[in-house]
């Protein structure tokens, strides 16, 4: 992995947790707004008009890892498309995993 990725992948890290961590539970727990591991690559790239597509063309070690599977805290799963979250919309856990397990596979 090149540097600009791995800068990549740590800047949102590092950012969804800030994020994750400034909310006031009680105001947006049940809100539309969740964790977004894209949004953030996407703002570290300074390219607001990029897409999810392109997210996982120059991403392709995260878009490959896509399941077509909404996971939910209690293990159960649906159907979503790409540009949908992949997990429960406030579950920070599986994006740090998932960003860990990139960086520790793809570390070279």
């Amino acid at each position: 992995m090149d540097d600009m990725k791995k800068s990549a992948y740590l800047w949102a890290r590092r950012s969804l947790i800030e994020e994750h961590d400034s909310w006031d539970y009680l105001e947006t727990f049940s809100g539309q707004e969740g964790l977004s591991i894209c949004s953030h690559l996407m703002e570290y790239m300074d390219d607001s008009y990029a897409s999810i597509m392109d997210i996982f063309e120059v991403f392709p070690e995260f878009g490959d890892l896509f399941d077509g599977r909404k996971w939910m805290f209690n293990g159960s799963s649906y159907e979503v498309g790409r540009g949908e979250y992949w997990w429960f919309s406030k579950w920070l856990a599986p994006r740090l995993r998932i960003i860990d397990c990139i960086m520790t596979l793809h570390d070279s």
